[in-house]
């Protein structure tokens, strides 16, 4: 998973606790990248990233989801749920 973030971001400062809580609960199962916008403008460009938080979950390399803006844990830890079992 990759969060892309800014400083400035409020909602982003609200994801951080939230993240931090759910590599705990899924750790080893996991790996969680923070990417900051403001340094890495081409990368915004090449997954069309318009907002921030948003966080891209890549499996094998290959893109497979994507969650735009704030979102509960709940909602959060059952995406990722859900990508871990899937196909």
């Amino acid at each position: 998973m990759v969060n892309f973030r800014a400083e400035w971001c409020g909602s982003c400062h609200i994801m951080a606790p939230v993240i931090k809580d759910l590599i705990k609960e899924f750790e080893g199962r996991i790996t969680v990248g923070n990417l900051d916008v403001d340094e890495n403008a081409g990368i915004l460009a090449r997954y069309g990233i318009r907002t921030v938080p948003c966080l891209l979950f890549f499996k094998q390399g290959e893109l497979v989801g994507q969650i735009v803006g704030a979102v509960s844990k709940k909602e959060l830890a059952e995406k990722i749920a859900e990508l871990l079992q899937g196909p």
